[in-house]
């Protein structure tokens, strides 16, 4: 009787484990699908900004066709905040890139 109990108790803890590394790998598949998900929003943030700053660009651009400012004063009014926008971007770009390298790193430990 005593072996039958340690037989079943052993097929449990078997089934235990299975059971937790299932679990595991079914939370790394959902923190990767959280990875990616939050990568993406950051990307659509990124390219809002783009399109923000293209169409900045464009008004700016219809500005100086139209003649209403010339390119001199355009020039003197808009590089700080155009650089401002370049130096930021390039910043969040550089945040982004460094947690896709650090993501994959992480990806890579796992296979």
């Amino acid at each position: 009787m005593n072996e039958m109990n340690k037989d079943a108790l052993i097929e449990n803890l078997e089934q235990m484990e299975q059971e937790t590394e299932n679990m595991e790998d079914e939370l790394d598949r959902t923190l990767g699908t959280f990875k990616n998900m939050e990568l993406d929003q950051k990307l659509e943030s990124l390219e809002d900004q783009l399109k923000d700053l293209q169409q900045n660009k464009d008004k700016l651009n219809e500005l100086t066709d139209d003649k209403k400012i010339s390119p001199e004063e355009l020039s003197c009014q808009n590089k700080i905040p155009s650089i401002k926008s370049l130096m930021r971007f390039r910043r969040i770009w550089m945040r982004l890139r460094r947690r896709i390298l650090s993501w994959l790193s992480r990806d890579l430990e796992f296979e």
